[in-house]
């Protein structure tokens, strides 16, 4: 999707969705690829770039289970890798392409708007634009703002984003 006040294309998805866009549309799409540590890198042969992010979906750090949660540094480099592609087309994929590629994105956006007041509102709007079912990961979301501004603010503000009315509205109920 074209997102016109940013100038660039821009796009939330599911590996099979990535998969699937990456093969129609050759060398266009430039991808941060999300995958879980009891998942395999998935091939993007026809991307035009892409970023292997390894962690999984997890909430909260720390954690002790197998799995593995995002961190600061993982984070810092998908965001380099972003503003690295300039205004070239941008894919953000997980396994869903609901949680950990939205968390990602909705943090990045913030960076990509900058430090203005109303920067975490127009993130949000435009990740839903982009991820209408997004359901952004808190601790994803809190680690890419951190990057930016001191922890307790990021924490702070993830915690207003992730419960957003509209992102409320797509978690499942039950």
């Amino acid at each position: 999707m074209l997102v016109t006040e940013l100038g660039q294309h821009l796009q939330v998805a599911s590996q099979e969705e990535a998969v699937a866009l990456t093969g129609m549309d050759k060398r266009f799409w430039n991808v941060i690829s999300i995958y879980g540590t009891s998942s395999p890198r998935p091939l993007l042969r026809f991307a035009a770039s892409v970023h292997h992010a390894c962690f999984d979906d997890i909430e909260a750090a720390p954690y002790d289970g197998g799995a593995r949660p995002a961190a600061l540094d993982v984070l810092e480099a998908a965001f380099q890798f972003a503003d690295g592609v300039g205004r070239a087309p941008l894919l953000i994929h997980c396994r869903m392409g609901l949680s950990r590629s939205a968390g990602v994105m909705l943090g990045w956006l913030h960076r990509r708007i900058g430090g203005g007041s109303d920067a975490p509102m127009k993130a949000l709007e435009i990740l839903l634009r982009v991820r209408p079912r997004a359901v952004p990961n808190e601790l994803v979301v809190r680690l890419g703002l951190q990057l930016s501004m001191p922890a307790a603010e990021a924490a702070a503000l993830a915690r207003m984003l992730v419960n957003d009315p509209r992102v409320l509205a797509n978690r499942p109920q039950g």
